[in-house]
C-alpha cells in the first residue's frame, strides 16, 4: 500500500516535465503543479473517512477480510491507473481517492488483528518488527522505482506494484487467520498462550 504511493509519487515525476525555470526535456503529461498536488494527495483525501470507520468494518466483516479486500482493490485500480491517466486526468485523481478510500480501514483493522495475535508482553517487540520490515520495503521500492521508470517507462511501476500487491493478497488469504482459534497450523501449546494471554488482557481491561 505504501509502494502504491510511492509508485505514484515516482511516476508523477517521471512523467510530467521540471518546471520551465529547470526545463531541459519534457515529459508525456503537461501538469500544472496544482493538479500534481491533487494526484499525489488524492490517497489522503479518500482515506478520511474509511479509517474513521475501520475498526467497525472490521468487526463486521473480519480483520482477514478488511485488510484483504483493502490490499487487493488497491492493487487493482493501481493496475487500471495508466489507463486512467491516459484517459482523463480527472479519472486518474478518482482513481487514487479510491484508492485512499479502500486502503483506510488496513490499519484499524491491522490492528485489530495484532490484538487478537500478540500476547502483551511481546506486542511492542513484534509490532517493531513488522513495522520495521515496513520501513525497509518502502526504502526499496524508493530505491528502484526511480530506474524502473526511466528503464521500463513510468507505467511499470503501477503494473508491477499491481501485480505484487495482487500475489501478497492471494499469500494473506491463505496464510493469515482470523484468531488463533481458526489457525489449522499452530500447535495446541502455542494456540493456548496465545489465546489464553490475549484473552487476560481484555477481562483485565474490562474489569477496570
Amino acid at each position: 500500500m505504501g509502494a502504491s504511493r510511492r509508485d505514484v509519487a515516482s511516476g508523477v515525476g517521471a512523467s510530467t516535465p521540471p518546471p520551465l525555470s529547470q526545463l531541459k526535456g519534457t515529459g508525456e503529461f503537461e501538469w500544472n503543479e496544482l493538479t500534481q498536488s491533487y494526484i499525489l494527495a488524492g490517497n489522503t483525501y479518500g482515506s478520511l473517512v474509511t479509517i474513521l470507520i475501520g475498526a467497525r468494518l472490521a468487526e463486521i466483516f473480519g480483520n482477514k477480510r478488511v485488510c484483504g479486500i483493502a490490499m487487493f482493490m488497491n492493487g487493482f485500480l493501481n493496475i487500471l491507473c495508466p489507463i486512467f491517466v491516459r484517459w482523463n486526468v480527472a479519472a486518474f485523481i478518482a482513481a487514487r481517492v479510491l484508492q485512499g478510500f479502500f486502503s483506510g480501514p488496513f490499519m484499524p483493522a491491522n490492528m485489530s488483528l495484532f490484538a487478537s495475535w500478540l500476547p502483551p508482553q511481546e506486542r511492542a517487540r513484534l509490532s517493531g518488527i513488522i513495522f520495521s520490515a515496513s520501513n525497509i520495503g518502502s526504502l526499496i521500492s524508493m530505491g528502484i522505482s526511480g530506474k524502473m521508470a526511466s528503464t521500463f517507462g513510468w507505467e511499470s511501476l503501477f503494473y508491477v506494484y499491481g501485480v505484487l500487491t495482487a500475489l501478497w493478497c492471494v499469500l494473506w488469504m491463505f496464510l493469515v487467520h482470523e484468531s488463533p482459534e481458526t489457525h489449522p497450523w499452530i500447535s495446541d501449546e502455542e494456540k493456548e498462550y496465545i489465546v489464553s494471554n490475549t484473552k487476560k488482557v481484555a477481562i483485565d481491561v474490562y474489569e477496570y
